[in-house]
C-alpha cells in the first residue's frame, strides 16, 4: 500500500527538529469479510472452531517520505492502516470434568501480517539524500544498502508469517466464597507468538523493546504486580513481560 498522491501535509514549519504529518492513510471500509464453522463433539462435550479472516489493520503503522533539502521538515511522515491482512485459525471450548474449570484455546496463523519497522530504522532512511553515511546506517525495506532520493516513499513496515497459540482457564466461584462476595470470577491465560521468517536484529531492528519471552508481569521496586510499562529496563533480572514486534503480546 502507498498513500494517496493528493494527501496534503501539514506541521509547524517554524520548527528547524519538526518533521511534518501528512493525513492518514485510513483502511478502506470496504474488503473485509469472514467464514467461521463450528462443531461440537458429544464427547467431552467440547465446541470446535475453524474460521477464515481477510480484515484491515486496526494498528496505526509508521512509514515517511525522505527529506527533498537540508531541512529535517523536508520530510514528512505518515500514520498507514495497511489492508487485506489474512487469518486462518482454529479454536476449541470445553469443560474439564466436574473441577467447573472452563477451558479455551487458540491457534492462529496470518501469513502476511505487517510489522513496524524500528523507528530509528524510519528516521535514517528518510535522511539518506542528506548524507550518504546515513546509507550504511539505515536498514528500511530489508537492505542496508537502499539509499533513497529526495521525497522518495520509505515504507516503515514489512509483512511476515505470524502465528499465535493460547489457552485460557475460567473458574467462577460462587455465593460462600473465602471474600463473601456474590460471586468471583478467576481468569489465567497463556500464549505465545511465533514470527516465522523475522530477519536478525544485526539485518533489520524491528519495532518491540523488552524480553524475548515473558509471563506477562513486571516486578518493581518496592511492587507486585504493575503496569509493565512503569519497568526499569535496566534490571533485566526483575523485569519479566515479554514484548513482541510492533507492541506487547
Amino acid at each position: 500500500m502507498r498513500p494517496r498522491a493528493d494527501q496534503q501535509c501539514t506541521g509547524v514549519r517554524n520548527c528547524i527538529q519538526a518533521i511534518p504529518a501528512c493525513q492518514d492513510d485510513y483502511a478502506s471500509d470496504d474488503g473485509q469479510y469472514g467464514l467461521a464453522l463450528r462443531y461440537f463433539s458429544p464427547v467431552g462435550d467440547t465446541e470446535f472452531g475453524f474460521f477464515f479472516l481477510n480484515y484491515h489493520s486496526r494498528l496505526p503503522l509508521l512509514s515517511g517520505y525522505a527529506v527533498t533539502s537540508t531541512s529535517p521538515n523536508s520530510g514528512r511522515y505518515i500514520v498507514e492502516y495497511p489492508e487485506d491482512i489474512q487469518l486462518y485459525g482454529m479454536r476449541f471450548n470445553t469443560t474439564l470434568g466436574e473441577t467447573g474449570i472452563a477451558l479455551q484455546g487458540e491457534l492462529s496463523y496470518r501469513d502476511n501480517m505487517p510489522l513496524q519497522f524500528d523507528d530509528v530504522e524510519l528516521l535514517f532512511s528518510a535522511l539518506t539524500p542528506l548524507n550518504s553515511s546515513f546509507r550504511r546506517q539505515a536498514t528500511a525495506s530489508s537492505a542496508s544498502s537502499v539509499r533513497f532520493g529526495p521525497g522518495d516513499y520509505v515504507r516503515g513496515w514489512e509483512r511476515h508469517e505470524v502465528s499465535q497459540l493460547q489457552f485460557t482457564m475460567t473458574k467462577a466461584f460462587g455465593p460462600g466464597n473465602w471474600l463473601g462476595a456474590q460471586q468471583i470470577a478467576t481468569v489465567a491465560e497463556f500464549g505465545g507468538t511465533e514470527v516465522w521468517d523475522l530477519p536478525s536484529p544485526d539485518l533489520l531492528r524491528y519495532q518491540g523493546d523488552g524480553t524475548d519471552t515473558g509471563c506477562g508481569g513486571d516486578l518493581l521496586h518496592g511492587g507486585a504486580l504493575v503496569n509493565p510499562d512503569l519497568a526499569d529496563r535496566r534490571l533485566p533480572d526483575r523485569v519479566l513481560v515479554g514484548l513482541s514486534p510492533g507492541g506487547p503480546c
